[in-house]
């Protein structure tokens, strides 16, 4: 019988493709399945690593609540014996309060000193123009305001004149006339009874903007100059958060700080410095201690 070589070749052809085919199919429903498996397998062990996260994300709320419990036991304890700490610490101490930026407020600081026994005179906050203002003035040769202190100075510096005459009627009983001519010219403000004289001074600081943080150092340090010259005890302080800080300045000119006033911590710091336990207290990389030992 004749056999046609085509139809041979193509059923040959034929049976070789169903046959690819067919193990093709085959290996691709093996193949389906084993990913369905892997899916199925990772799919399981995310489940159990996210519960995992999810227990250990409850202990750790736990714990942070228990530990944010302790600190308000903690802080509810301290403002409670501070009072005791430092009452009469300070009794018949004249304080005056100089804020060399009113970038950061300190009112809690008077109520404080207070409740230690002594008397806050005078609160006095310089200006955010206060520099500049000076500056100004002190360039200008036609100015009745600084006229007296240029014929003192002897064209010697001028601002340095001015803080010494600033200081010298904070600190003593007489007439205030260039206090009175900087609040008239919105240099400064002060408060209280600024009539009687200190004899104690306090320098509050902390910085936000850089225009004037550098220039506000060489007043910084004339106060303390003109505060250790007169055998005027005096302290630096500050917040904990301030941006930029003047608590290296106060360790180079050797007086005592505080950079953590605003805490329960930085309070009792305070008083305990100024009964005589000088140092540079406070929680930042510029304190030596945390504050001064306490003997009740």
């Amino acid at each position: 019988m004749f056999i046609n070589t085509k139809f041979y070749v193509i059923t040959v052809a034929s049976i070789f493709i169903a046959l690819g085919i067919g193990i093709y199919v085959g290996f691709m429903l093996d193949a389906q399945e084993i990913l369905i498996h892997q899916k199925q397998d990772i799919v399981a062990s995310l489940e159990e690593r996210f519960d995992y996260i999810r227990a250990e994300n409850q202990k750790m709320k736990l714990k942070i609540d228990k530990l944010e419990k302790q600190i308000s036991n903690y802080e509810e304890f301290s403002n409670t014996v501070l009072p005791a700490i430092i009452r009469n610490k300070l009794n018949g101490i004249k304080v005056t309060i100089i804020e060399t930026s009113d970038d950061y407020i300190y009112s809690g600081l008077v109520q404080t000193l207070e409740k230690s026994g002594a008397k806050v005179v005078s609160t006095i906050t310089f200006k955010d123009s206060f520099i500049n203002k000076l500056e100004n003035y002190t360039n200008n040769t036609d100015n009745n305001l600084l006229n007296n202190f240029k014929t003192k100075s002897e064209k010697k510096d001028v601002k340095k004149i001015i803080i010494e005459e600033l200081m010298k009627e904070l600190t003593e009983d007489q007439s205030k006339q260039l206090i009175n001519s900087l609040v008239e010219n919105d240099f400064i403000d002060i408060f209280g009874n600024y009539k009687t004289g200190a004899d104690y001074v306090i320098i509050t600081g902390g910085y936000i903007e850089a225009d004037n943080y550098i220039n506000l150092k060489n007043y910084i340090k004339e106060i303390i100059n003109y505060c250790k010259k007169n055998d005027i005890p005096v302290i630096g302080v500050e917040k904990e958060n301030v941006k930029r800080s003047y608590i290296s300045v106060y360790k180079e000119e050797r007086i005592p700080s505080i950079d953590n006033v605003d805490s329960v911590i930085g309070k009792a710091s305070l008083i305990l410095t100024m009964t005589g336990k000088p140092g540079n207290y406070g929680i930042k990389n510029t304190a030596d201690t945390l504050m001064p030992s306490y003997i009740y």
